[in-house]
């Protein structure tokens, strides 16, 4: 049995855009045939390749008072995940990057960056899942570097910047694993990837029966 620790590999990761509530777009999001979530796959996308998490600890800085140390200040954090994906589905890359679809294939280059939520996934040790969520932020594209083919292709993967936001708490996401007792996923993701609620209005209609009274008058 393996140890309940350590990160190996990078088994997935899922995006989802936001509304102006930060509730994810479930129609005319990533995923309309579902809840919103998209998730990064092989057979759409070659794979998530990396994702370098960045900036998870506020820095620190030394208080000094009579000649020596005696505290920490320390800042907020300041995350940022450098996510590299083999083949990002151009429809979906798109979307993420807030580019304009000006039709028939064209999209803007610069595009106006959109809410996201993202999670991360990896694995411990032992094979328990440990998950990266963030609750909102936006997505910026990297430099593209494209060289010719010789005895082998020259692949170029889709490398992108992920910078998280705070919520109205100041906290930019969690960190769950599944060897905690009381797991469940779903719990993890409803955090990350809040749904709108949705209220439903039911009508009752009573009928009313109106009874006619005939009286026959004998003269």
């Amino acid at each position: 049995m393996g140890a309940k620790g350590g990160y190996i590999g990078l088994q997935k990761a899922k995006l989802a855009l936001l509304d102006s509530n930060n509730k994810v777009i479930t129609s005319g999001g990533l995923n309309d045939s579902g809840d919103g979530i998209y998730t990064v796959t092989v057979s759409e996308d070659l794979g998530a390749n990396a994702a370098s998490l960045t900036g998870l600890a506020g820095s620190t800085t030394s208080v000094y008072g009579n000649n020596t140390r005696v505290k920490m200040s320390v800042g907020k954090a300041q995350p940022s995940i450098a996510l590299t994906v083999n083949a990002f589905n151009y429809e979906t890359l798109n979307k993420i990057l807030g580019r304009k679809d000006l039709g028939n294939g064209k999209f803007n280059f610069e595009g106006d960056p959109v809410n996201l939520a993202m999670a991360v996934y990896s694995n411990t040790d032992d094979g328990g899942d440990i998950i990266f969520g963030f609750y909102k932020g936006i997505m910026t594209p990297g430099d593209l570097s494209l060289a010719t083919d010789q005895d082998t292709e020259n692949r170029v993967t889709d490398a992108l910047t992920y910078t998280p936001l705070g919520n109205e708490d100041g906290d930019y996401g969690l960190i769950a694993w599944s060897d905690a007792d009381g797991y469940e996923e779903t719990d993890v993701l409803d955090s990350i990837f809040p749904q709108a609620s949705s209220d439903t209005t039911t009508t009752t209609t009573v009928a009313t029966s109106t009874t006619t009274t005939s009286t026959t008058t004998v003269a």
